[in-house]
Formats: structure tokens, C-alpha cells, sequence
């Protein structure tokens, strides 16, 4: 059984490392506290998808969010924002998921363009979904 905790703590510290190369203010490793501070990484929870796929391996599915802000009416500048934003993120858990700790295999499955409900808000985003088995 991977550990969770361990797992979040290295996606965690490494995208904390590299926010001046991501344009990224602030990453949340578990859940949004006090203000909301965008560009941001939230490192979501991860879901179980199949357990024992191999004997004593689990495979997971982790989300992580690159999220911006929508500072007015130009539509435009957000997304280009966002766009800049999310391949920079993409480019560092590239990087991150081959030293995930307990991981026999990891691996970025898929990014999709949608939205993060923070605070009753919707926040344009990625979802960047990353594939573990351990």
C-alpha cells in the first residue's frame, strides 16, 4: 500500500521548489486555507482505482490542479495565463514522477482544461492526472 502522505510530500516539495519556473504562487498540498492565492497548484485527493491489481500493488489516480485567477472581463489574458501556467507544472511532475516513494510505476495520464470550485468560486484550471501503482 503506497503512503499517501509520503507521496503528497514529494509532489508537494517539489513543486514548492520550483514555483519561480511555474509562475505559481502558492501550492496547497491538501486543502485551500485562509485566501485563496492564484496562479496555485492544489494537490487533490487521490482516488483508489483498482486494488491488488497486482498482489500487494494498488493503482491510483491523483489529480492535480493548476489554477488561475479571473482578474476582469478578459478572457484572453486568462487563458493565456492558464496556458502558461499549466506546461510549466506539467513539465516539473515529468520530472517528479519517476522519485514518487513507494511507486513501482508512475505516470501522467491526461491533463484537461476545466474549472476548480474554491470558496464557492469557479476558478479556470487543469486537472493534471497522474497514475501511481504501489
Amino acid at each position: 500500500m503506497l503512503d499517501l502522505a509520503a507521496v503528497r510530500g514529494h509532489l508537494g516539495d517539489g513543486l514548492d521548489d520550483a514555483k519561480d519556473t511555474t509562475e505559481v504562487e502558492r501550492v496547497y498540498r491538501r486543502a485551500i486555507t485562509g485566501t485563496f492565492q492564484a496562479p496555485a497548484v492544489v494537490i487533490g485527493q487521490p482516488s483508489l482505482e483498482q486494488p491488488n491489481v497486482q498482489p500487494c500493488l494498488d493503482q491510483w489516480s491523483w489529480p492535480v490542479h493548476v489554477v488561475v485567477d479571473r482578474p476582469g472581463a478578459d478572457e484572453d489574458a486568462t487563458q493565456a495565463k492558464l496556458e502558461g501556467c499549466w506546461v510549466k507544472v506539467y513539465a516539473e511532475l515529468a520530472g517528479l514522477v519517476d522519485g514518487i516513494p513507494g511507486a513501482v510505476m508512475a505516470r501522467i495520464m491526461r491533463a484537461e482544461f476545466g474549472s476548480l470550485l474554491v470558496g464557492g468560486v469557479s476558478f479556470p484550471a487543469y486537472e493534471i492526472t497522474l497514475e501511481i501503482v504501489g
